[in-house]
């Protein structure tokens, strides 16, 4: 923001900005006072101040007693009238841009038109003067003016949102997370809902002081920090100066930051504008917007996985997490974060029965409803180690059935015969009033699953852990190479490859993740940014990769069309407070006993 001081009137329909307001202004109406600052955040006086970062400056922010507001009300209006502030001084940057620009072209064509009446007088003087080849010292010098004056004219531009795409810094066993906010910024529609949403940032307000402590403690502790101090670990047994050593130890201390002030009981209504308005951060970041971003990349590891800080996690449990934290109780497919109506499916597993022969049969059991899914999980077995032609989609159609238990698992059917018939349409009365009459009977899965309802995105996952031979040891990772084909059919839906998440290490649980996003061309190693493949060589890739980022071919756009992602005309996913049909597919599934829910 622009000024030191602002003052903004508030009230339920209205935010306007007024110089400093009287006595009679306090009465009336709601005021927030915002002040820019040098140096850290103050401290909260009297429940009425509170810190807002912006743009890497500090501004304290002061609002009045009006009683006709709860406490509540209060804060929203607190981040309206900040956000107002933000969109005016915005306005009023473009708004000077523009004369700039305006004073810049009148000049540049004024001193043109001199220019060019310079080169008119040239030719008059000298008619010989008409060839670009003969040198006269006149007429070169007044084209020369002219060239030069028109270099200065500057037309005028749409402001761009947004640069150079690029990575994301490693802030400690970060590489598995950073890999995921390149996939799912991949994901065009989930990333344009996430910058175009308003997010609500109470969370951020309520503990702005907190906050600002995490913020001031990064970066204390540098790299030279950290080499003195791995030099003196080496040589205290030597007697070395261990006080340094001590020193350099509280440093690395103090600047991890401490998260034990968050708290236990975080609503799903609020999970979702806190991830929503970190994404947005990271996203815009991402975009290569003219902003900083500190503790967003630490916070959301730690909000998905309080209990294991700083520590490298599955990449996949990133999306699961998140669908977790943002989903209310007993919800079965309402994300609020959109998780599922963006990468959501349907799945399911019927039920078969296998006849006293042990032969199996069509005859269908049970028949449950669909569960809502976030992914498609393929399983290597071990007998897939030694075969070099596997691919994603002949994974999909290898039809290979679950291994059935001996003896089998017998179940009772729970079943009547009018429900079994609709079920089994085709099949003999005779042979299901038999069927029924059997006390318990051995059932066995069909072709896992079956998968309908697609949304705009698919993400596969593929489970590449070994258990360990000897009891006790770590489970090993195996490196079968598996082409990710460029398109896939699943259920009849087509889908096209955009992106591939890739776990480079010898077991599941080191190692290090990066991204290789095909829909641009480039490879995302944490805050590399370098062409495909330049990490490791595609075959390698093809032995390591965990997650493919897919869209639905039908819902692909034309590249030629420039699509959203900007801030402006933002919709709203609840009031303005700042901080933050599909056709089901029913047809019995040709999928691989491979596939898995997760």
């Amino acid at each position: 923001m622009s000024d030191n001081i602002r003052y903004m009137y508030v009230n339920k329909s209205t935010i306007t900005e007024t110089a400093v307001p009287t006595a009679e202004d306090y009465g009336n109406v709601f005021v927030v006072k915002i002040e820019k600052i040098t140096g850290n955040c103050s401290t909260t006086v009297n429940n009425k101040q509170v810190c807002f970062n912006f743009d890497g400056s500090n501004y304290n922010v002061v609002w009045d007693d009006n009683p006709e507001f709860s406490e509540l009300d209060k804060l929203k209006l607190l981040d309206e009238a900040f956000l107002t502030a933000e969109k005016a001084d915005a306005a009023a940057a473009a708004a000077a841009a523009a004369v700039t620009v305006t004073e810049t072209e009148t000049d540049a064509a004024a001193k043109k038109a001199d220019a060019d009446a310079a080169a008119s007088a040239a030719a008059v003087t000298d008619p010989a003067v008409t060839d670009p080849a003969v040198t006269d010292p006149a007429a070169a010098a007044a084209a020369a003016a002219a060239a030069a004056a028109d270099s200065t004219v500057t037309k005028t531009e749409e402001p761009v949102v947004g640069g150079v795409r690029r990575g994301v810094d490693n802030v400690g066993n970060s590489c598995w997370a950073n890999g995921i906010y390149q996939m799912l910024y991949d994901a065009e529609k989930f990333r344009n809902y996430i910058i175009d949403t308003i997010w609500d940032q109470s969370f951020f307000t309520k503990h702005a002081i907190e906050m600002d402590k995490i913020v001031s403690s990064f970066g204390t502790f540098t790299e030279a920090d950290k080499q003195r101090k791995k030099e003196l670990e080496d040589s205290l047994k030597e007697g070395d100066d261990r006080k340094e050593f001590e020193t350099l130890e509280q440093k690395e201390k103090d600047a991890n930051p401490t998260w034990s002030w968050l708290p236990k009981d975080i609503s799903p209504d609020e999970y979702k504008n806190i991830f929503g308005h970190l994404l947005k951060q990271i996203f815009k970041y991402i975009r290569g917007d003219n902003i900083k971003i500190t503790y967003e990349t630490s916070l959301i590891p730690v909000l998905l996985f309080p209990d294991e800080i700083n520590k490298q996690q599955d990449s996949f449990e990133f999306i699961q997490k998140l669908k977790i934290k943002t989903e209310p109780p007993g919800s079965n497919s309402i994300n609020l974060l959109k998780i599922n109506e963006m990468f959501g499916l349907k799945e399911k597993e019927k039920k078969y029965y296998l006849n006293d022969d042990g032969n199996e049969t069509g005859i269908i059991l049970r028949d449950p409803n669909p569960d809502s899914a976030t992914n498609i999980m393929l399983k290597l077995d071990e007998e897939d180690e030694k075969k070099t032609d596997l691919t994603v989609q002949t994974m999909f159609n290898s039809n290979k059935k679950e291994k059935r238990q001996t003896p089998c698992d017998k179940r009772e059917i729970d079943k009547t015969m009018n429900e079994l018939k609709e079920m089994n349409p085709s099949s003999n009365d005779n042979e299901l009033e038999t069927l029924l009459s059997k006390i318990n009977v051995c059932m066995y899965n069909n072709i896992i699953p079956e998968y309908s309802d697609f949304s705009k995105y698919l993400l596969v996952t593929l489970v590449r852990e070994k258990k360990a031979v000897v009891s006790g040891e770590k489970p090993t990772k195996q490196l079968t190479k598996v082409v990710f084909d460029e398109k896939i059919t699943v259920n009849s839906s087509k889908f096209k490859l955009i992106g591939v998440v890739v776990h480079s290490g010898a077991t599941p649980n080191s190692g290090h993740y990066f991204y290789e996003s095909i829909q641009d061309k480039n490879e995302y190693n944490d805050s590399d940014r370098k062409p495909l493949y330049t990490y490791k060589n595609k075959e390698e890739i093809e032995k390591n990769w965990t997650i493919l980022l897919y869209e639905k071919e039908d819902s692909i756009p034309d590249p030629d069309v420039k699509t959203g992602g900007s801030d402006s005309d933002m919709p709203m996913e609840r009031p303005p407070v700042p901080g933050g049909s599909r056709r089901k597919r029913n047809k019995k599934s040709k999928k691989s006993r491979r596939s898995k829910k997760k």
